[in-house]
């Protein structure tokens, strides 16, 4: 017996379906107004995708599932339209707290009171992903000090002042595990924020504007708020396998910004900047993990981001052909950005597992970003985000340089610097200068050959140890 009319228009399951369909329709009409707004407005540069784009799990409060502290979609939804949601929640999730962004700006403020003390005319500038906003929660803090008395040029120069800044920090309270590495391409001086957790690496020897290049990913950011939340993501599904350390072989945050740069301004016809634009992020993250595992001839082709001359990023004919990926600077196109990712092949296998990943739709309850092939080998860093936010609330920060270095000075021409240190040491003080972390023997076996760094521990420091700080005290 056939189903009369009636039965049909009141199925309970075809009705569920133009429920869907409808929730569906009203999602694409307010993504399209919702970019149609921002493409006739301008946007600050700090615009992140979640502002102008629907957060469509917010809207209907999902519950949270698989074990995400951030909203996961409907299973109902398809995959790629499923991820560009989790992403937007991600995004929002992973992002600085205000009690992050406060400590990071008090840290910078301890190392230039330091700086100013021992160099008046000095200044510190903060540069990299913490000036940018793209850090990840545990991610550097990068500074560097300029306008240094002396020849910057000259090595043995900046050793004197790296080890005169390094005494500083000890004295100051503020650090623990300090490192000085000297020999470096760029010398720093490492160390690790005691209140906060946070690391700190201080260079000596930048010249010229070290900001140039964030300037360049921020212009971006602002042109295409998509790429932010995207680039968060990729920074911890790199991290999370140990690929995001250039000095490992692995991508750093400049050169993963530019592949992702390139993905979006690549245009053959069916892949348009202008159709990027349109598209909702888990579109543009599956586009990414195919283009650069499995579409990319790394042996033949080269990637040419946009820049000054072109507004669109082109294939080009390498002369000498390699499996390691080559991608010019956009700030200057004779310098290959990939020239030392020699660890690129498990980078490619990562790529291309995260690729079929999302090909077959896997879930861990309702996310998709907590599977084996994307986030989910790694759940530590959710812990870690919490544990953070956690030490960030109970530590009050005191005002630890003014209370622990009381005066600074340099003895011109002696190149001796001079402490007044009435403060009460920490129980932990002593354990300040431990063994480096970043020691000899490790650093020998994740470098390249020829690119061996030299750490510094600061008891080798001429004059002064931990013994001696112990008996003062």
């Amino acid at each position: 017996m056939m189903a009369s009319l009636d039965d049909l228009l009141h199925d309970p399951v075809l009705e569920a379906d133009l429920k869907r369909q409808q929730k569906q329709i009203a999602f694409n009409d307010n993504f399209r107004h919702a970019l149609a707004d921002r493409r006739r407005s301008a946007r600050r540069s700090e615009s992140s995708f979640a502002e102008v784009a629907p957060d469509y799990v917010s809207a209907d409060k999902f519950e949270e599932a698989g074990g995400a502290p951030w909203q996961t979609p409907d299973a109902s939804l398809p995959t790629l339209l499923a991820l560009h949601s989790e992403l937007v929640a991600f995004g929002k999730w992973l992002g600085p707290t205000l009690q992050e962004k406060a400590e990071r700006h008090k840290i910078v403020l301890d190392v230039r009171t330091i700086s100013s003390a021992l160099w008046p005319e000095a200044v510190v500038v903060e540069f990299g992903s913490s000036w940018t906003g793209l850090n990840l929660p545990d991610g550097d803090i990068d500074l560097a000090i300029q306008r240094l008395p002396g020849p910057n040029h000259v090595r043995e120069n900046l050793k004197l002042h790296m080890n005169h800044f390094a005494k500083a920090l000890h004295v100051s309270k503020i650090a623990t595990h300090i490192h000085v590495i000297d020999t470096a391409r760029v010398p720093i001086v490492k160390f690790i924020d005691r209140r906060s957790g946070f690391s700190v690496d201080v260079a000596f020897g930048l010249q010229g504007v070290v900001t140039k290049s964030g300037e360049w990913v921020l212009a971006n950011c602002q042109k295409m708020p998509q790429l932010k939340p995207l680039l968060m993501f990729l920074k911890l599904f790199l991290s999370i396998r140990g690929l995001s350390e250039p000095y490992k072989g692995g991508i750093g945050s400049y050169m993963l910004f530019t592949m992702l740069l390139c993905v979006l301004h690549l245009s053959d016809g069916a892949r348009s900047p202008e159709h990027w634009r349109k598209a909702s992020l888990g579109h543009i993250l599956f586009e990414f993990f195919r283009l650069y595992s499995n579409d990319m001839n790394y042996k033949k082709l080269g990637l040419r981001p946009p820049n000054g001359s072109s507004k669109q990023a082109s294939l080009y004919h390498r002369e000498n052909p390699s499996w390691v990926i080559s991608i010019e600077s956009p700030e200057d196109s004779s310098i290959d950005l990939g020239r030392g990712t020699f660890d690129y092949p498990h980078v490619i296998q990562a790529f291309d597992n995260a690729y079929l990943t999302i090909c077959s739709g896997e879930r861990n309850g309702r996310s998709l970003l907590l599977v084996s092939g994307l986030l989910g080998q790694g759940r530590g860093f959710i812990d870690a985000r919490a544990k953070l936010e956690k030490r960030l609330k109970a530590e009050v920060r005191p005002d630890v340089v003014t209370t622990g270095l009381k005066a600074a000075s340099m003895a011109e021409g002696k190149g001796q610097i001079l402490f007044n240190d009435t403060s009460d040491s920490d129980t932990e003080s002593d354990k300040t200068v431990e063994s480096s972390s970043v020691s000899e023997k490790s650093v020998k076996a994740k470098q390249p050959p020829n690119k061996i760094r030299r750490t510094v521990r600061l008891e080798d420091i001429g004059g002064w140890s931990d013994d001696d700080d112990d008996e003062s005290e």
